[in-house]
């Protein structure tokens, strides 16, 4: 009769070996997966989060409302814009989405290159407007976007009420509304046509654009 034989301890200690060898891989390369899936995946979420802070400036500047103010004998638009900041009236807000806002955007640039957009709103129901210069006492900032390699604004109108009507009086196609780095509602007694928000992401870029009424200047003589 023939003996069954197990296995000798050389043997057991080789399997062993050859076990936690694989263990060691498999756990190795999992380990690999799950961070490559975790960088993925928070990608993920913060193009998601850019893309609905996006949509939700979009809205706010495409409620952008011409509102007349009069100062010094002198009507004019709540609307201050440069380059690099916005303060204008929309019918939406980013935090009081259902309701008028006065509202301020502003592009800061930090010491490393990239630039930011900051956030701030007052409801419209709590501050009695009756100047373009008033202070307006805004909730606390927000950082609405990070990381930016551009970030600029942009306004195309007429460089004023005084040559608008001179062009429509003399009917001279040479002067014409353009796009200007600023705009003053209330110097320039006109309201721009359009507004361009132009937004460099590290591997996308987003322009926004608003329009707006091309006759302002109806609304300055039904204030008179």
């Amino acid at each position: 009769m023939k003996k069954t034989q197990g296995f000798t301890l050389i043997e057991l200690l080789i399997a062993s070996s050859i076990l936690v060898m694989i263990m060691l891989v498999g756990t190795y390369s999992y380990s690999l997966f799950a961070d490559k899936w975790n960088k993925q995946l928070g990608h993920v979420n913060e193009v998601a989060e850019q893309i609905r802070t996006v949509t939700l400036l979009d809205q706010l500047l495409d409620g952008v409302v011409p509102l007349v103010l009069s100062e010094n004998n002198t009507h004019g638009f709540y609307f201050h814009g440069s380059a690099n900041e916005l303060k204008a009236i929309s019918l939406n807000g980013v935090v009081r989405s259902d309701e008028p806002v006065i509202f301020k955007l502003s592009l800061d640039t930090l010491i490393n290159g990239t630039k930011q957009i900051w956030y701030e709103e007052a409801s419209v129901q709590d501050i009695l407007l009756l100047s373009a210069k008033q202070s307006i006492s805004f909730d606390e900032p927000m950082l609405l976007l990070d990381n930016l390699t551009q970030a600029q604004f942009s306004y195309f109108g007429w460089q004023n009420f005084e040559i608008k009507s001179q062009a429509a009086f003399e009917n001279d196609p040479s002067k014409r509304p353009y796009w200007q780095p600023n705009y003053q509602g209330h110097v320039q007694q006109l309201h721009p046509e359009k507004l361009s928000l132009n937004i460099q992401f590290v591997d996308a870029q987003v322009s926004l654009n608003s329009r707006y009424t091309k006759n302002s200047e109806v609304l300055l003589r039904e204030s008179d």
